[in-house]
């Protein structure tokens, strides 16, 4: 067991560090002249949905070179009206089943295959700054065809909450920055990114499980392409406050990346980035983070308590792991709040152990996290 919980802890030591090494690219300034549309899916998103967009159609790009549409599910009349009158295109939809998969293939349909040269997708909780647009086009224009912005939290009002964006900062370091300094393509994170129109167009109905992003992040290597990170253009995003929307967004993620897995597998022959393609499927065969930050620490005092000679592996196991973490955080994350929010660390643990045990049946489940 050691030594097969002692690989993910190297692989997350040596990305955290080339994180810390990369050199940031400076783009050249963009034509200016691509064609955006920008997706928003909105399931009952009543409560945040009005501030996303007005961040969205406020954008320092060309006003005429880009459109918002909002893919509106279950939504109350008088929020549709109000988006109208913004200025955001609004798609409204039914489904028997609701998705993001859905959503975003309905939308395409209704946009036509040339509708623009580029899509950037957000959540529907999602802040993008005024230079998303810009930043993207600058980056399109120095040759990436699919790029995922750094997203981070937009509030940190709760203990989980806190956790969380700690959680995904250190996912931006290791899966994102990391990679992307090594040569292999960013991870996805479902919001925040940006492809090429026509590539999208092309695939979005071949995304039908609860796990879009992870399809996409498939789909992207099996044609070789390559996902830049853009660490300096930051979308807002809101984390989850409580222990049951946590549970509900972990559960959702093993169980996409569990429901793949087998696929995956058997389609490496095709793949074009094969190098990406083994390191994604490697990244899947992890226990969740969070079941290792509880466990390695609890076996080596377990193992001290009882005298074996192992304890001082494990702890210098739980030592590296530390080192890790710290390393891929970012500076002014620890703080009061932090260590107060260390203390709910065991419960999200024992969390993360139920998780693995509750994915069945979830493949086609669309499994929704509420907005404040």
């Amino acid at each position: 067991m050691l030594a097969w919980l002692a690989i993910p802890v190297l692989y997350f030591l040596t990305f955290a560090l080339a994180a810390r090494f990369r050199r940031k690219q400076i783009a050249p300034v963009g034509t200016r002249r691509r064609r955006f549309t920008i997706l928003i899916p909105a399931y009952h998103s009543d409560s945040c949905i009005i501030d996303t967009t007005r961040a969205a159609l406020d954008q320092d790009y060309p006003k005429e070179l880009f459109s918002v549409v909002v893919i509106s599910d279950g939504m109350r009349p008088e929020t549709v009206a109000a988006l109208r009158e913004s200025g955001a295109e609004v798609l409204e939809v039914v489904f028997e089943q609701s998705s993001k998969a859905k959503a975003l293939a309905a939308a395409v349909d209704s946009l036509g295959p040339d509708a623009a040269d580029a899509v950037a997708i957000l959540d529907a909780d999602n802040l993008a700054s005024p230079s998303f647009l810009s930043s993207i086009d600058d980056a399109m224009c120095a040759g990436a065809r699919a790029i995922q912005a750094h997203r981070t939290a937009k509030n940190e009002d709760t203990p989980v909450a806190v956790i969380d964006a700690v959680s995904e900062e250190i996912n931006n370091s290791i899966f994102r920055s990391g990679h992307c300094a090594l040569g292999i393509s960013s991870a996805l994170i479902g919001s925040g990114m940006a492809f090429e129109y026509v590539w999208f167009a092309d695939n979005v109905k071949k995304f039908t499980t609860s796990g879009e992003d992870k399809e996409m992040e498939l789909q992207l290597l099996r044609d070789g392409i390559f996902v830049e990170y853009l660490e300096d253009e930051k979308v807002l995003d809101e984390k989850t406050r409580t222990r049951q929307n946590y549970a509900k967004q972990r559960r959702r993620w093993i169980a996409s990346q569990y429901n793949l897995m087998s696929d995956a597998i058997r389609n490496f022959k095709d793949v074009k980035d094969k190098t990406g393609y083994a390191d994604k499927l490697f990244q899947w065969c992890f226990p969740p983070r969070m079941i290792l930050i509880g466990a390695i620490p609890f076996l080596a005092l377990l193992l001290t308590v009882f005298g074996s000679p192992l304890a001082l592996w494990w702890w210098i196991l739980t030592a590296l792991l530390v080192i890790a973490l710290l390393m891929a955080m970012p500076r002014g994350s620890i703080n009061g709040n932090f260590f107060k929010a260390l203390l709910r660390v065991p419960a999200l643990a024992f969390t993360a152990v139920a998780n693995v045990f509750r994915i069945k049946g979830t493949k086609d489940t669309f499994i929704h996290t509420d907005h404040k």
